[in-house]
């Protein structure tokens, strides 16, 4: 990570910073809840895409409630 973490001219501070802007929310109601992630930033991309690692899912959970 040392060399792409030069490579890009970003310290892990900033790294950090940057993704610490992601979220994941979960929403719930009485028919169930969803769990989403925020949308990702150009520096998020921009991160990812050094590390050559896939963009994470919008959504992470799906639950119905009891009467569906």
């Amino acid at each position: 990570m040392t060399c792409r973490r030069e490579r890009h001219r970003r310290t892990w501070r900033n790294l950090s910073h940057e993704l610490d802007r992601m979220a994941l929310v979960t929403l719930a109601t009485g028919d169930g809840h969803v769990a989403q992630r925020s949308a990702l930033t150009t520096g998020h991309k921009t991160i990812l895409a050094a590390l050559e690692l896939p963009e994470p899912p919008r959504y992470f959970d799906f639950t119905l409630g009891e009467g569906n």
